[in-house]
């Protein structure tokens, strides 16, 4: 049986979650990346400047959902969430969909990420960082 990842792509980094690409669309329509969760890594409260999907490939993740109030300007958590092996979803760019990723178990953890932007640009054109309420 051939595993998906590498044993590069499901190595962890210490400062912040690790990025691998897994592939990028020759014609700059998507990115396939994995993410490497070390426990207590998380993502910053954000929605998207594109479109996207991700699934859990690996352990378990932790995802607060916000609403965007719009009087407020920040957004507002709604739920938290435990994300198993085999959880996916997809987002919309825009405000619609808010969230915060992360692990918050013992174990590393792996999500694969699909966005639509060229590689070049998955560091800086999918997250849109949000306010939320204190």
């Amino acid at each position: 049986e051939r595993e998906l990842l590498s044993a590069e792509q499901q190595q962890p980094a210490t400062d912040c979650y690790a990025r691998h690409v897994l592939y990028a669309d020759p014609a700059g329509r998507f990115t396939v990346i994995a993410i490497v969760w070390s426990p207590g890594q998380f993502s910053p409260p954000h929605a998207h400047h594109t479109w996207c999907a991700y699934a859990v490939y690996q352990g378990e993740l932790e995802e607060t959902v916000f609403r965007w109030n719009e009087t407020a300007v920040r957004a507002e958590p709604l739920r938290t969430q435990t994300r198993e092996t085999g959880y996916t979803c997809y987002a919309g760019a825009g405000l619609d969909q808010i969230h915060r990723l992360g692990n918050s178990g013992a174990k590393a953890a792996i999500s694969i990420h699909v966005y639509g932007v060229e590689r070049e640009r998955v560091a800086t054109h999918v997250n849109r960082l949000v306010e939320t309420a204190r």
